[in-house]
């Protein structure tokens, strides 16, 4: 997955070197450029939805005056004369945030700069997985005759060679999308395992994983990152044992995968809301929400989704105070303020929170308390499907589930 998204950044800086503030006479002089600039503009100086130079725009946002380029030609002007004067813009090369999050805010309606800063999210987090292996294994641990080192390495933007044949790009993206596919807990065992440990309570992990062995939690333990998230002050050790909620800590090697699965999941979300594929016959799903249905339609045949709560309200990004929170959902991780735009679905089941302390085995807010046995009992499968979760929040814990 690292490997691809270094490929794709990789690839903007072919760009950068090779169509970025050139001039258009230059550069509609030769058959590459040419296609990626004007690849499928038909007679009547149209750009068809499916045209090459239609997906440069949309996904690599390579912009430049196309109306008065097309109102020259249509003057009378040949194609390189109509080009003078005129330049090449890569827009996402153009961008400078301050940090991976800045173009939410200033930059967030424009495609093509959030499939870039997605991308370099995700090549961030891959790098920062390598490094939590490493960490884990050791520098010189070695996978298929190349050790986690060089493999770290390897994990730069680099593409090698040119614009040579004009369809460069679609290879790379074409490579970084699927890729992302990949490793989706919808089709991988592997990852889908990761999921059912980043919070789960000892009591479900016991049945879950029966009969795990003391190698199987010193991985989980030693290389994965796995701690106590949660441990309930009660007297008896056998109770205080069974009600603690397991989980990655924040720098292991388990949240670093989660969080891979996580921004690949943005990339898909953002190529399917935005129908920038469509026009090329490319058939995407929201990877999340269809975990989050296939997850729902698996607990309900043999567990209630009645949570024990009288009125846990509909779960919304912290702060969140608009008009639509029956259309927010959790898969994996909480959302932010940031990364609020998964907004635009209504789960089955309403997806709820509730904000509250914790003393001993009771779940207070304000006169209301609640049994946090019961609630962990109710969350526990939801839990284990990375469907719900429960989240230190200051002074206080949210419980994220469905019900």
């Amino acid at each position: 997955m690292g490997l691809a998204a270094a490929r794709f950044l990789g690839f903007y800086e072919v760009l950068r070197r090779e169509l970025e503030g050139k001039d258009l006479e230059e550069l509609l002089r030769e058959e590459r450029y040419k296609k990626i600039l004007l690849g499928g503009l038909d007679r009547d100086y149209k750009l068809a939805s499916n045209a090459l130079a239609h997906f440069y725009r949309q996904i690599f946002g390579i912009e430049f005056d196309m109306a008065e380029l097309i109102a020259r030609m249509k003057a009378g002007m040949g194609l390189e004369e109509a080009g003078i004067g005129l330049k090449a813009a890569v827009e996402p090369l153009r961008v400078s945030p301050k940090h991976d999050d800045a173009w939410h805010a200033e930059y967030g309606y424009l495609i093509p700069i959030r499939v870039y800063f997605t991308a370099r999210k995700i090549l961030s987090t891959a790098q920062n997985t390598m490094m939590a292996a490493a960490k884990a294994f050791g520098g010189d641990y070695s996978i298929e005759g190349k050790t986690l080192s060089s493999m770290l390495d390897s994990l730069k933007p680099s593409f090698e060679g040119g614009l040579e044949r004009g369809d460069e790009g679609v290879v790379v993206f074409k490579e970084l999308l699927e890729k992302s596919l990949s490793i989706s807990p919808n089709y991988d065992k592997g990852f889908f395992t990761v999921v059912t440990l980043r919070r789960i309570p000892w009591f479900y992990f016991t049945r879950a994983y029966s009969g795990v062995s003391s190698d199987r939690l010193e991985f989980l333990e030693g290389v994965m990152g796995w701690v106590e998230h949660f441990v309930p002050e009660v007297p008896n050790e056998s109770i205080k044992k069974n009600f603690t909620v397991m989980g990655y800590g924040s720098d292991s090697l388990g949240e670093s995968l989660i969080d891979l699965i996580f921004w690949c999941w943005r990339l898909q979300d953002l190529l399917v809301k935005s129908e920038v594929l469509k026009p090329f016959d490319t058939h995407l799903e929201s990877e999340p929400k269809k975990y989050v249905k296939r997850c729902l339609e698996a607990i309900s045949p043999s567990h209630s989704l009645k949570a024990p709560l009288k009125e846990a309200p509909l779960y919304t990004p912290l702060f969140y105070s608009g008009k639509y929170p029956h259309m927010f959902y959790y898969a994996l991780k909480p959302l932010d303020d940031k990364l609020s735009s998964w907004s635009d679905w209504t789960p089955p089941v309403p997806c709820r929170s509730y904000l509250g302390s914790i003393r001993g085995l009771v779940v207070n807010r304000g006169r209301e308390w609640y049994d946090l046995a019961s609630l962990l009992r109710f969350m526990a499968p939801q839990m284990y499907l990375g469907i719900a979760t429960m989240e230190r929040w200051r002074n206080e814990w949210v419980f994220i589930f469905y019900g």
